[in-house]
């Protein structure tokens, strides 16, 4: 959004259409060894970069500052004094308080950002003459404290950025600010909204996420709020209605806790239809999500469409059919997902999450029958962990007849990964060895009762048995003390795949490698 911010793209995009554009952008430096995108979908600019980029601006008469030196205590000098400046970032620099008397003359100033200093407030004074700011990002100030009123002076701001400011504890009225279409108040210490949120007509983004101290009634501006297109809530004590979130007709992406005992009456998949991309919290909390793969709406998870239970009992209600990452959190009721969640499963469901789940002793079924357990077969990703009641990943069918074919529900899985499953002693039974054509990674740590990784048939004389597994490149165990064999027969593979062991006292490295044969060449 910070290219919108800058006007570098068309503000009345759809925001699907703002982040292809800026995927296509980053892809680009990235081909042109500019930038580096690691696998938390953190970027790396290269300080090189940075100067190259300075360069540019002040090439083109731009008068800048930019300060990223930790030495910096101060608010330079030239910021004072510099009328022409349009642009100024200053950040990691060691700068403690703000002189109360300053007021920087900087009519011409644009761009004003301030990340990762120690100050704990900025003066009335500092934004006498500023007239002209349109971008104000003090983020990731944790001793912030309180923003001046004078803030409310600022009629061309269009994005105001509070995101990581750990001891914010006030916000002064916003509702002057007419042009404002950003605002992002996150992980700080409020607990109310700010005033005049419902006068913000040009308001497209709304993020006041991780507050958890927040309480909010969305209610109260969501009619308002017409041009509303990303809104997330998460982990705050807003719990949601249903039809507080439909009265923004053109949203966007919504991401928060949902009132399950409101819903009820409600059928979700037409509810939130329109929607492309949400986090749906549901069970007994208060907005309250742990966790951190879903936590930013970033590079190339725009179209992630998540439902999150927390502590709920039985489930029977309408979800929508096309939400493709499932997350399961600190449940305490449910024994054998698919019984649970039978009628509420899309087929769209690409990854399953689930932890610290008590009592939960099985996921699958593997039945015909089964309504979860069919609708599932695209399911690529399923991580488990804590569950200290776990014996088996799938349940044995009790009817043979009716039980899903060998390309079953297992059949697109890419990665396996499961951690602290204490009781479970077999990780992948013979009914699921069968599907893992397209298996590539399997991490296994933390599990003190785990003694082997591929069953490949019920009886103990297999080791003539033979599995493919020909995609598969990775096989980490970790600190499994009870492990005696990955598996008894042969593991046919493309190539040999890297395996990383750690800390598995009975298993011998050189025989499990030799597991692993190649039929193709």
């Amino acid at each position: 959004m910070r290219l919108v911010d800058f006007g570098q793209m068309n503000k009345n995009m759809y925001l699907e259409e703002i982040f292809d554009e800026w995927n296509a952008i980053l892809k680009k430096l990235q081909s042109h060894s500019l930038i580096s995108i690691y696998e938390n979908k953190r970027i790396f600019i290269h300080h090189l970069v940075r100067s190259m980029a300075c360069y540019i601006m002040k090439e083109s008469q731009r008068n800048v500052i930019v300060e990223l030196n930790e030495r910096f205590t101060k608010i330079p000098v030239s910021f004072g004094c510099a009328t022409d400046l349009e642009f100024v970032h200053i950040r990691n620099c060691v700068i403690v308080e703000i002189s109360e008397d300053l007021s920087p003359n900087c009519r011409k100033l644009s761009t004003l950002i301030i990340n990762k200093v120690s100050i704990n407030h900025v003066p009335e004074s500092f934004f006498k003459y500023m007239n002209s700011l349109s971008i104000l990002d003090l983020s990731f100030n944790e001793s912030l404290v309180s923003l001046p009123n004078s803030i409310t002076n600022l009629r061309s701001l269009v994005s105001l950025m509070l995101k990581g400011c750990r001891a914010l504890k006030h916000v002064p009225p916003l509702g002057e600010l007419q042009a404002l279409s950003r605002l992002v108040i996150s992980k700080t210490s409020i607990e109310e909204a700010p005033q005049g949120l419902e006068k913000l007509n040009n308001l497209k983004w709304l993020d006041l996420s991780k507050n958890e101290r927040l309480d909010l009634e969305l209610g109260s501006f969501s009619s308002y709020l017409t041009k509303l297109q990303y809104l997330d809530l998460r982990n705050t004590r807003a719990v949601i209605k249903v039809e507080d979130v439909q009265r923004m007709k053109i949203l966007e992406c919504f991401r928060g806790a949902i009132d399950c005992n409101q819903f009820m009456q409600n059928n979700l998949d037409m509810s939130f239809g329109l929607i492309k991309t949400y986090h749906l919290i549901l069970g007994n909390v208060c907005g309250k999500s742990e966790w951190k793969s879903c936590s930013n709406l970033t590079r190339g998870d725009f179209k992630n469409r998540c439902i999150e239970f927390q502590d709920c009992d039985r489930f029977s209600h309408i979800l929508p059919k096309d939400h493709t990452l499932l997350l399961i959190y600190k449940n305490n009721h449910w024994v054998w997902l698919c019984d649970v969640l039978s009628y509420s499963t899309s087929s769209s469901v690409r990854t399953i999450q689930i932890s610290y789940c008590d009592k939960l002793e099985s996921l699958f079924c593997l039945s015909g029958s089964c309504s979860f357990c069919t609708k599932i077969h695209k399911l690529e990703i399923l991580s488990l962990s804590q569950l200290k009641s776990l014996t088996v990943i799938c349940k044995d069918v009790v009817d043979v007849g009716q039980s899903l074919s060998p390309v079953g529900i297992f059949s697109c899985l890419k990665e396996i990964n499961i951690s602290f499953c204490n009781l479970i002693e077999k990780l992948l039974t013979p009914q699921l060895v069968q599907q893992l054509h397209n298996l590539e990674e399997i991490t296994v740590s933390d599990c003190n009762s785990m003694k082997e990784i591929f069953a490949v048939s019920n009886n103990d004389d297999n080791d003539n048995s033979i599995i493919t597994l020909p995609k598969l490149t990775r096989l980490e165990l970790k600190d499994l003390p009870e492990l005696k064999i990955v598996c008894k027969g042969i593991i046919h593979c493309e190539s040999l795949p890297e395996v990383d062991i750690g800390f598995c006292p009975w298993l011998d490295r050189r025989s499990t490698i030799e597991r692993f044969k190649s039929p193709y060449f």
